[in-house]
């Protein structure tokens, strides 16, 4: 996992971050500086967006023991309902694009939305209509690290 954190990191405009998710295990948070960020009310990927998805690809493409959660988020404009629907359509637009860029799907564990529910104040608008990447280590992987390969 080291490795490809580090490979993330090197595609500009990356931000790498290790974490601890709700679940407790380890994970790579992977945003962009140009954020994988929406327009309202739309799941349309930017062409800066696609530009450091199909980079990041890569990484995905070259490890295929790499585990993948893909996390929409919206702003709080409009209903819960509507914003649920909304977050989840981006969090797909980013599993077809990296698909279309030649990922596994087997690599994608989970693809969903969580509306407003992770919003954060301290950033605009803009900021929250966006989709977070974690790259996990699979089982494969696990077990190639366990038996030292």
């Amino acid at each position: 996992m080291d490795k490809n954190a580090a490979e993330a990191a090197k595609i500009e405009g990356a931000n790498v971050e290790k974490i601890t998710d709700a679940n407790g295990l380890s994970a790579v948070k992977v945003t962009f500086e140009s954020g994988i960020l929406f327009g309202f009310n739309s799941s349309t990927l930017s062409a800066s967006s696609k530009s450091s998805l199909s980079e990041f690809a890569g990484i995905l493409k070259a490890d295929p023991t790499l585990d993948i959660a893909i996390i929409g988020h919206t702003d709080k404009v409009g209903t819960y309902e509507a914003n649920q629907t909304v977050s989840t359509k981006r969090a797909q637009a980013v599993k077809n694009y990296l698909q279309s860029c030649g990922v596994s799907s087997s690599q994608f564990k989970s693809v969903e939305g969580v509306g407003y529910s992770q919003y954060n104040e301290a950033q605009s608008a803009e900021q929250n209509r966006r989709v977070e990447i974690y790259m996990y280590a699979s089982e494969q992987m696990i077990k190639n690290a366990e038996a030292g390969r």
